[in-house]
């Protein structure tokens, strides 16, 4: 009996022990940021938005979670769930003004939410914007019984995520944002190219038709072939096999103008790799 109080005791202490307690928090928090983290690959859609609520609810105090855009929201998870669907326009003033001013707010009423006090059984709340840069794209929201719950924990870790959130959704947009930079350079280098191409294929089936007509209505059949295909492979990513075969195209249209004794092609291409997906042209 002595071992077993004594085995009590050594427990309780581990347990308290505020580093320990600490370290602990620390963990849960880390691994559901990365969890967090891991629901935005694809940017911050519905779906997305959904099962980081479903994450954050159980992590907190709050009876609810969501998470909104600037008019509607992207995910709820908790109580009275059913009512708040992804989709669903923003109601509460307190998310309005938020929204507006972009600044965090911590409300202990339902009336300072938005809601009647006899209608709810969400009492207080915690409202963080979402911020990249000076703009404000959403909020994130987390909903309490009573005021009581409210901590500087349950702050801390709502503008914790919220951070995480912002953070995360910006770099989505960046990277968008350099996709977009890249195919308008790539859509540039084209219509400066295209012109020029354009112009001295005309000029060399021109002059074929005094000399070689036979060679002329090849190669404008060539052509009209080869605009062709430019128009269709309009879409960002084409199959290898279809660039290579557009490649040999303009190349003998090239042939054509500059001679075969001074412009030879080979190609070789593996099967393996003919449904490879590329830039087109």
């Amino acid at each position: 009996g002595v071992v077993f109080t004594l085995s009590i005791v050594v427990v309780i202490r581990l347990i308290m022990d505020p580093d320990s307690v600490r370290a602990r928090q620390s963990d849960s928090m880390l691994k559901l940021a990365s969890q967090t983290l891991t629901c935005m690959n694809d940017g911050m859609d519905y779906k997305a938005a959904q099962k980081i609520c479903g994450l954050l609810l159980p992590s907190t105090a709050a009876i609810a979670v969501a998470i909104t855009d600037k008019k509607q929201i992207l995910g709820y998870a908790g109580f009275e769930e059913a009512q708040n669907l992804p989709g669903s326009i923003i109601r509460t003033h307190a998310t309005h003004a938020t929204l507006a001013d972009g600044k965090l707010r911590i409300l202990f009423t339902p009336e300072d939410i938005g809601f009647p006090s006899e209608s709810s059984n969400i009492k207080a709340a915690i409202i963080v914007p979402l911020k990249i840069g000076k703009s404000i794209v959403g909020t994130l929201k987390f909903y309490y019984p009573s005021a009581s719950r409210i901590t500087e924990t349950q702050v801390s870790i709502a503008e914790g995520f919220a951070q995480l959130i912002a953070t995360q959704i910006a770099a989505m947009e960046l990277e968008e944002q350099k996709k977009l930079a890249t195919s308008m350079e790539l859509k540039a280098l084209q219509s400066q190219i295209n012109p020029h191409f354009l112009f001295n294929t005309i000029n060399t089936m021109a002059s074929l038709t005094r000399t070689d007509p036979d060679k002329a209505r090849i190669l404008l059949r060539e052509f009209a072939t080869f605009y062709r295909g430019a128009l269709e492979n309009a879409s960002d990513l084409i199959p290898l096999a279809r660039e290579v075969e557009q490649t040999v195209r303009y190349l003998s249209l090239e042939q054509a103008r500059f001679g075969e004794d001074r412009l030879r092609v080979d190609v070789d291409i593996s099967d393996e790799v003919k449904a490879l997906m590329v830039p087109a042209f």
